[in-house]
């Protein structure tokens, strides 16, 4: 059964309820709780089968819901489960998740736009618009067996579920049982949920790069980050102390960071959390990488200039210029080639619409030059440059083959950078 699932905190109820009718009037089913919850059920089996097998999650954002242990436990399963997320900021800042959403504002109480309702009737398709809380809930309905549920939690832990443990976890605490080992175990897996959330990324499959007409190579499958990093990402390295932790960087990095007291980026702005983090320097990059890859516990590098170009090329047998095809486009990425005038750098998924490659990676063109960990003409301490930046103005600079090279130390406040996952 198609359906929005609606998540919110208690103080906030009054507006999801008008939230609720008003996509039901749409011709939306809609689960929420004050409707959808029937008595005599195990509540949270209920909202746990309602966010698993819903075509759309809605959050209402407040800073009551930001605190609600529920509705980020809603979120957590939301976010694992890979559902389509459609955040509306009802009162207080942006959540540093939704970063790279593109969230409805509400004002003044009113209800989704036309633009939004646009975009949720690509997911979900509206019809009677009716309510499911008369339909039946599929969750358990028979007692709970709290032993059982311990056993089921015991055995999840030791196999590393952190999905299944968060949910488990959840429901022992509906029930009225909780102690320190339940509450760490939870701690961890929402932890790993949340990590494994942290940037996302695109899967490139095994496939071949071509350079130039007669210079082919092979590659295998590999992931690469979907957007540049952007300053949200790296903040999260500053704040784990990335600039302080020698084991992060290269020792001529570390020296180098030392002589020159680099605690930050040149041009760090962390008003601005969707846009790329910029004058960052090859070490610089080379160290979030290293942080990146502990976070993860995966292996996580620059891209070579090989893998750069490929995400970017797409199809091996359709050589394009640019990432979107073979004409120049000045409306598909950030530039300054007349008549544009680009005014700056600007949020990371800001073309995400128009200038993605073929396999899905956006802002490959445009915006920042990227940093890759490939020499530059066999010169160790020159890298590859990819990408172009929206201060350039020859469409040159935006072809998929062209490469620039700068010095690991240059911090100019057009680079940036992008990761790659190695293994597929």
């Amino acid at each position: 059964m198609s359906h929005i699932f609606i998540s919110y905190s208690s103080q906030n109820r009054p507006y999801a309820k008008k939230l609720a009718s008003f996509l039901i009037n749409k011709g939306f089913k809609v689960w929420i709780d004050t409707s959808s919850l029937q008595y005599g059920i195990n509540w949270w089996n209920a909202i746990v089968d309602g966010i698993v097998n819903c075509s759309a999650f809605f959050i209402i954002m407040t800073p009551d819901s930001y605190e609600s242990e529920w509705v980020q436990r809603e979120l957590f399963i939301a976010l694992h489960e890979k559902k389509p997320i459609f955040p509306l900021l009802l009162k207080g800042k942006l959540w540093e998740i939704f970063y790279n959403h593109h969230a409805f504002t509400v004002e003044n109480d009113a209800v989704p736009d036309d633009p939004f309702l646009a975009d949720l009737s690509t997911i979900i398709t509206p019809d009677k618009g009716e309510d499911i809380s008369d339909l039946p809930v599929t969750a358990d309905t028979t007692a709970i067996d709290t032993d059982d549920i311990y056993d089921q939690f015991e055995i999840a832990k030791q196999d590393q579920q952190w999905s299944l443990v968060f949910n488990l976890a959840g429901r022992l605490k509906a029930s009225g049982v909780t102690n320190a080992e339940i509450e760490d175990a939870e701690r961890l897996a929402r932890m790993v949920i949340e990590r494994d959330q942290f940037i996302q990324w695109v899967a490139i499959p095994a496939g071949r790069v071509r350079l130039s007409e007669y210079e082919w190579h092979s590659l295998p499958p590999f992931r690469i980050s979907k957007y540049p990093v952007n300053v949200a990402e790296y903040q999260k390295f500053m704040e784990d102390q990335g600039y302080y932790r020698k084991e992060l960087w290269k020792t001529a990095g570390w020296n180098w960071k030392v002589q020159h007291q680099i605690y930050q980026p040149a041009r760090w702005n962390p008003t601005q959390m969707n846009h790329p983090v910029v004058g960052i320097s090859w070490y610089e990059a080379e160290a979030y990488c290293r942080w990146l890859s502990r976070y993860l516990d995966d292996e996580i590098a620059l891209p070579t200039e090989l893998q750069w170009q490929y995400s970017a090329q797409g199809d091996p047998q359709i050589f394009t210029k640019y990432p979107w095809g073979n004409k120049w486009d000045v409306s598909r990425c950030n530039n300054s080639v007349p008549p544009c005038n680009s005014q700056g750098i600007m949020p990371v998924n800001a073309y995400e619409s128009t200038g993605q490659s073929a396999f899905g990676v956006v802002d490959l063109a445009g915006n920042i030059w990227e940093w890759t960990a490939s020499d530059f003409d066999s010169q160790p301490n020159i890298k590859v440059l990819r990408g172009g930046s929206w201060l350039d103005q020859d469409e040159r600079s935006f072809q998929i083959d062209y490469r620039c090279g700068d010095t690991v130390t240059s911090r100019e406040y057009n680079y940036g950078f992008r990761c790659a996952r190695i293994g597929g």
